[in-house]
């Protein structure tokens, strides 16, 4: 076994992305098989969307990274969708009738209106049965975990609110449209972090409601920063073709409401994770020029972090296994139903399809580029 490194706070942060968090599943497993840690090897975890339903699993968990990371592939690669949102027919009938109840008299009802598609039910169970938040507060108390954060949108004030933990004295802050909040994390806040929004219900915490933790999230390096990280691991779930050229006289007679949902999608899960990459990369670049003096003299403080990035080598919305066919009738019809047909919508697809041969292919694809950077995560865990 290899000493967990202590020198140094490793953080590890995980963005969002519905089912495409299996992908992280993958590379945290490929890091226990290489690395052989014979505990947790970040001290600080900060988690978003579905990526912080992996990050309090590795947070209860901290004794074995190996027992962990082993215990979250079998439950990813055996996952339905039955196990997140409830399928039944009565269930989305119901559901169906709300919306069109709402939407029909205008809210002459005065009631709470139906803001959801799917009920997730289920996944709260899920998260519940798995994950022991009393092991997450023995570790913040003991030390063992230095920092965890679940971060999710407040959909009352706009703010992206960073619910964390820590045994130490960090500060809770407030910056721009950016708030932390020092708080036991729970059940709850997990569910708020990844409550895709439309598709999700919000959930109520403290008298306001919340929502997934990618909505204007502008900064996802920032909470691990704010509790003391000095490197990072991020994994993220965004393909390298994620930008693929169009030809330039291609011309589209329509657009369905999936296509829209997915774009809408990739825009608030991936774009903030590559954007504060690359200022991260620059504020690296230009410590690394000035001298001790100068950085010494900076009102900002700001210190070099070293940043390691995983990510799909592929899409992850073009793998064979993602697709609609597999998927309960009923969620079939309501995809269907908003345009998913004929390859389009594959995009959304990708965020709501938790069958297990599209789990299975996501945990390969995660381990098998992680092991291809073999190198690479040594060079990361050498303090």
């Amino acid at each position: 076994m290899t000493p967990v490194p202590h020198a140094r706070k490793h953080a590890l942060v995980l963005t969002g992305g519905g089912a495409r968090a299996a992908y992280q599943v993958g590379a945290l497993k490929a890091i226990a098989e290489l690395m052989k840690f014979d505990g947790c090897p970040f001290q600080i975890i900060s988690g978003y969307s579905a990526g912080a339903i992996n990050g309090v699993w590795l947070a209860s968990r901290c004794e074995s990274f190996a027992e962990a990371t082993q215990g979250m592939w079998d439950q990813w690669a055996n996952l339905k969708t039955e196990k997140i949102f409830k399928t039944d027919a009565p269930n989305f009938f119901m559901i169906g009738l709300r919306w069109l109840k709402d939407r029909s008299l205008g809210g002459a009802t005065g009631e709470k209106q139906i803001t959801y598609l799917l009920n997730t039910e289920p996944l709260r169970k899920f998260i519940n049965e798995q994950i022991n938040f009393n092991n997450i507060k023995r570790h913040i108390e003991a030390g063992t975990l230095q920092g965890l954060s679940v971060t999710a949108a407040n959909y009352n004030s706009g703010y992206s609110t960073t619910f964390f933990s820590t045994p130490d004295g960090v500060q809770e802050w407030s910056n721009f449209n950016r708030v932390g909040v020092r708080t036991d994390i729970t059940a709850e806040h997990v569910m708020a972090s990844a409550a895709i929004p439309i598709f999700f219900p919000p959930v109520q915490l403290n008298g306001a409601f919340y929502g997934d933790g990618m909505v204007r999230l502008g900064s996802p390096l920032s909470s691990a920063i704010r509790m003391g990280a000095d490197k990072m691991l991020v994994i993220g779930v965004r393909g390298v073709s994620a930008h693929p050229e169009l030809p330039s006289q291609q011309h589209f007679k329509t657009v369905s409401i999936s296509e829209i949902a997915g774009t809408i999608l990739n825009g608030l899960f991936l774009d903030s994770l590559e954007s504060d990459l690359q200022r991260m990369e620059r504020v690296n670049r230009t410590l690394s020029l000035m001298t001790e003096d100068e950085l010494g003299r900076q009102k900002d403080h700001l210190r070099a972090i070293p940043v390691l990035s995983l990510r799909p080598s592929k899409e992850v919305s073009n793998l064979s296994a993602c697709e609609s066919e597999s998927l309960p009738s009923t969620l079939r019809f309501l995809l269907r139903g908003i345009g998913m047909r004929d390859g389009k919508g594959s995009d959304l697809l990708s965020y709501l399809s938790f069958e297990p041969e599209y789990m299975q292919s996501l945990l390969r694809l995660g381990f098998e580029d992680t092991m291809a950077r073999e190198q690479e995560i040594r060079d990361f865990f050498k303090d």
